[in-house]
């Protein structure tokens, strides 16, 4: 009995304000419960204490992996520090909780338990909601990078082809004119040339035509030469032959990534080499990416100061894992993505 009104002194004055607490002996049964667990759940003490836990709420909460591990608690055996549980409640709707436990009393006859409940519905649907958010915006991006990279090649890019046939036209009349006119018109030919090339990669950076239409493969090899050339980096691209074509949202964020890794090596890395690898097997496209560099610091890691954010986001939209590993001999950055996602298709380049 003196065991029983200490663990119910504890949950009077240890009660947080938005949390349940429930207080349960060894075999699981509730001995107690705060105001706030019969208020988050809509029942009454009567209906609440000296009944099983899997009893309450009509079997509401006999929610198997719960009980099982209760039941190593109260044991003795082990703690729960964390466990997220989705439950049905019919007079409250879906439930997202996360439950942790602790011993209240070690010393006497009986272990009692005390489980702490945190209501975390709102927050699961706040979260939910910012990375559908996060995903459309995403998409939203690439679609006005496709569509300005496809009008930077349809117009802008046309227009300037047809100046310098124009100028170039002019050019071979050009003996009609002035040492200096001469001049100037050559300076506006080598002008539009060097124009037209730097509109040509914008438009490619932004979305590579390779990309829909032949695929990922033949994408990386083509970005990884136009990188080699404007950096002096040597990126060797491994890809399965077997790869094939993969579903729109597949093949661009894997782009994206390889992107934003090979230019966080020509910022931060300082490594002469690069490379890029890409598998798939029966389950999973598999890509991973590696320098030779100085390796990325804990601290950079942490401040979140090199695209990493916008690559983790883009592999969790597709319900993949990127995982960095670097030390001082290099970085690897290993990106697994679930075939659903995937569409074979043709072959690959």
């Amino acid at each position: 009995m003196s065991s029983r009104r200490s663990a119910s002194g504890s949950v009077r004055s240890r009660t947080p304000k938005r949390e349940g607490l429930l207080v349960l002996d060894e075999q699981l049964r509730v001995k107690r419960a705060n105001r706030f667990f019969y208020e988050m759940f809509l029942v009454s003490p009567a209906e609440t204490e000296g009944r099983l836990i899997h009893q309450l709420g009509d079997g509401q909460w006999n929610i198997p992996n719960l009980i099982d591990q209760l039941k190593d608690v109260a044991a003795g055996n082990a703690r729960l520090d964390g466990l997220e549980v989705d439950a049905d409640f019919p007079a409250i709707g879906r439930k997202t909780m996360m439950v942790t436990t602790r011993v209240l009393d070690q010393e006497g006859p009986l272990n009692m338990v005390l489980l702490v409940i945190s209501d975390m519905t709102k927050r699961k649907a706040a979260e939910r909601a910012v990375q559908e958010l996060s995903g459309r915006l995403l998409r939203l991006r690439d679609e006005e990078q496709r569509r300005i990279a496809r009008e930077l090649h349809d117009t802008t890019a046309q227009n300037l082809s047809a100046l310098g046939m124009n100028l170039a036209l002019v050019q071979r009349e050009s003996e009609r004119l002035g040492p200096e006119a001469r001049a100037a018109l050559s300076e506006c030919v080598a002008i539009g040339d060097q124009c037209s090339r730097e509109v040509r990669d914008v438009a490619a950076l932004l979305h590579p035509p390779l990309l829909d239409e032949i695929g990922l493969a033949s994408a990386l090899r083509w970005y990884a030469d136009s990188f080699s050339r404007r950096t002096g980096i040597s990126v060797s691209v491994n890809v399965s032959p077997d790869l094939g074509r993969l579903g729109q949202d597949i093949e661009t964020t894997l782009y994206r990534v390889a992107q934003e890794c090979l230019t966080n090596i020509q910022r931060h890395s300082g490594s002469p080499t690069a490379e890029v690898r890409v598998e798939r097997d029966e389950q999973e496209i598999r890509a991973e990416l590696r320098d030779e560099g100085r390796g990325i610091s804990s601290d950079a890691l942490a401040r979140h100061g090199v695209g990493i954010p916008g690559m983790r986001e883009r592999v969790r939209q597709l319900g993949g894992r990127l995982d960095i590993r670097s030390d001082s001999h290099g970085t690897r950055v290993i990106v697994s993505l679930p075939l659903g996602g995937a569409s074979a298709g043709g072959g690959g380049a």
